[in-house]
């Protein structure tokens, strides 16, 4: 039959069996055989059990079994006690209080261990962070509540099993290594990391790794919001700093426009005054080569070839003075219906071309009349070709081309082969008194983009160094004339 002995009468019937059988074996052996127990040492099994059940209050069986001991040999055998039996007796009533020392000791250290366990758990269950315990070789032991909400997983899929088994991938991360190396040397390990969730994917997690005892503790806290509310500051903050910078580009742009427009103005006053100035006595010096070129029938060849200089260098310098006059008081076009090809043809007949550029010639003899004031667009296109044509040092060609751009617009394209325009000048090309050009002032452009827009229309460059570059001037054929600069684009990237 199998005996409990974990509730409280089950203890004291064996210990009645003990004792009873003590007593007996005791009687026996000094009645019948007249001889002192050799059972003495049996008594030491329901003293010490005594004690450990009952701790101190076990001594009443040690001190029952020593008293009946001594009181024994006197009744039963009827001999004078020596000091051994007194002695053995004794040494009964100490190993039951030591035992019962122990036991209580053992007893008060148990329920602390059970106070502290409860402590802690309670500790883990009510903490907001997650708490996860694991073994030496990271198996889990124990999981709080917001470990299992924060993680998504249940106590059952965790306790028991390996770290790996939970985490597959966790060797990759490394965190499995860093864990061992807290293990074995007792330094904490704090990391920001990315953990798969069965539901949510992957969430960013902050985890705290340190040594208790010989296990290992983690705190874990859900960083996701965190992270996402740091992303998207830093979102707004690249937001704003791109709309400083663009509004702080723009009013630098505004500044630059306003001090633009200021030396426009004062060299439109400059400009009007020089060129009246300059054309009265470029006027005498050109009637003065006309009447020596009448009145000299044979002059000699140097005579003759400086006063082809002289014809060609009023010729300069009176279109100069157009640029200035024009610049400074731009005039409004007197519009009328214009083939666009025929003023290009009579813009290049005029034109002197050197005999190393090739001109080809690419026109839509289709394309429709515009209406236009020919002489600006003559004035337009003279100043892109001779451009063109000097931007050429060696062997090259100009390729003019006309067409249609879009539904109610032409467009007419320079394309020379010359050593191209540096990006970072292509920005000033127009800009007034801006030229790259050893002769020149600077002023071609600035009165070809003014005219440009006077006729509602565009003018745009592409161009890279030592390729060429391509003036493309977009203009309204009629009745498109008050939508140009919407539809055609602005300046975009502009060259000389």
């Amino acid at each position: 039959m199998r005996i409990k002995l974990e509730g409280k009468n089950s203890r004291i019937v064996v210990m009645a069996i003990f004792l009873t059988i003590s007593c007996v074996l005791t009687y026996y052996y000094h009645r019948v055989f007249d001889l002192g127990t050799v059972f003495t040492h049996f008594f030491y099994i329901p003293i010490i059990l005594a004690s450990l059940w009952w701790n101190r209050r076990g001594l009443v069986v040690a001190i029952f079994l020593a008293t009946f001991l001594v009181l024994s040999n006197n009744i039963f055998r009827e001999i004078v006690l020596t000091t051994n039996d007194y002695s053995r007796a004794a040494l009964l009533i100490i190993v039951g209080y030591v035992v019962a020392v122990l036991s209580n000791q053992i007893a008060k250290t148990g329920e602390t261990l059970r106070e502290s366990e409860e402590r802690l758990r309670g500790f883990m269950n009510s903490a907001t962070d997650g708490f996860i315990v694991l073994d030496s070789k990271l198996n889990y032991l124990d999981i709080n509540k917001a470990a299992l909400k924060i993680t998504g997983l249940t106590k059952e899929e965790v306790v028991g099993k390996s770290i790996t088994d939970v985490e597959p991938d966790i060797k990759k991360t490394g965190r499995y290594n860093k864990y061992m190396e807290v293990l074995k040397t007792g330094n904490p390990f704090f990391v920001d990391d990315l953990v798969p969730h069965p539901k949510f994917g992957d969430i960013h997690l902050s985890l705290s790794a340190f040594k208790v005892g010989d296990r290992l503790g983690i705190t874990i806290v859900d960083i996701t919001d965190q992270k996402r509310t740091q992303e998207e500051l830093k979102k707004h903050r690249d937001h704003l700093e791109q709309l400083v910078e663009e509004r702080t580009k723009e009013l630098q742009h505004s500044q630059e426009q306003l001090v633009r427009q200021e030396k426009l103005t004062v060299l439109g006053q400059l400009a009007g005054g020089v060129g009246h100035e300059l054309r009265n006595p470029l006027g005498a010096i050109k009637n003065a080569a006309y009447f020596l070129n009448m009145v000299l029938k044979q002059p000699e060849p140097e005579v003759k070839e400086t006063l082809g200089i002289l014809d060609r260098e009023v010729a300069t310098s009176e279109r100069i003075i157009s640029s200035l006059l024009g610049f400074a008081r731009p005039k409004p076009p007197v519009r009328r219906k214009v083939d666009i090809n025929e003023v290009v043809k009579e813009m290049l007949s005029c034109t002197t071309v050197p005999e190393n550029v090739e001109v080809v010639r690419q026109l839509d003899e289709s394309l429709p009349d515009i209406t236009a004031d020919p002489d600006q667009l003559g004035q337009v296109f003279g100043n892109i070709i001779r451009n063109g044509i000097q931007a050429i040092p060696e062997d090259g060609q100009l390729v003019v081309k006309s067409e249609v751009f879009q539904s109610g617009w032409v467009a007419i394209s320079f394309t020379d082969t010359g050593v191209g325009i540096p990006l970072e000048e292509q920005q000033r090309v127009f800009e007034p008194l801006f030229t790259t050009k050893t002769k020149g002032i600077g002023l071609g452009l600035a009165l070809t983009k003014i005219l440009v827009e006077g006729h509602d229309g565009t003018i745009e460059v592409q161009s890279e160094v030592g390729e060429g570059s391509t003036f493309t001037v977009r203009l309204p054929i009629g009745e498109e004339r008050e939508k140009g600069r919407e539809i055609g684009g602005g300046e975009g990237e502009v060259a000389k």
